[in-house]
């Protein structure tokens, strides 16, 4: 019976602190195959204490006469797998939501600019009605007052308050086509 196989005796039979032998005689090897595979020190020692304490509850399934260093390299050799799958599948989700976040700034972006565009040709039809017509707007779009409150204060009916509305922004819809069609939108 070898010195590893000799420990492994003393803790199925409950020497729990014997396992510390196990851990010091083989905790090389494992932190050698960990280390050829991923490069992070941090991940590494993950990896080593992660196989150590897979090794230590799976100790009865290790069969004598075989080579213990080749059984808890394999655990090592799992726990590697699993934890480059975990690491592509964060880096997979990160890339995707990172190209997500771009063309969200760039539609947003596209989205401002498209918006000033728009400001801008509103301002223009908003500079071809006459004085009366943009206060009226004014009145009811910028200070948001109610149709009631407007024809009260020009002493006409809310009907032809309304009227006038409904002129006026057919008046600004139809410059904004104008205006789309020169630039091409």
């Amino acid at each position: 019976m070898s010195e590893t196989e000799q420990i492994i005796a003393r803790v199925l039979a409950g020497d729990q602190d014997a396992f510390e032998g196990i851990v010091t005689a083989h905790q090389r090897s494992v932190w050698a195959t960990a280390a050829y595979y991923l490069h992070n020190r941090s991940q590494i020692a993950e990896i080593v204490d992660a196989t150590f304490v897979k090794a230590y509850f799976a100790l009865e399934q290790f069969k004598p006469g075989r080579s213990f260093d080749a059984w808890i390299t394999g655990i090592a050799r799992n726990e590697i797998r699993m934890t480059l799958r975990r690491l592509a599948a964060e880096r997979a989700a990160t890339k995707h939501y990172a190209e997500r976040l771009a063309a969200e700034a760039a539609l947003d972006e596209f989205e401002r600019d498209r918006l000033d565009e728009m400001r801008a040709s509103l301002e223009g039809c908003l500079a071809n009605l006459t004085e009366e017509q943009r206060a009226l707007i004014e009145a009811r779009y910028a200070a948001e007052k109610p149709v009631a409150q407007i024809a009260a204060e020009l002493r006409r009916s809310a009907d032809a308050v309304k009227q006038n509305l409904h002129r006026i922004r057919g008046q600004l819809r139809d410059c904004l086509d104008r205006k789309a069609l020169k630039h091409g939108a």
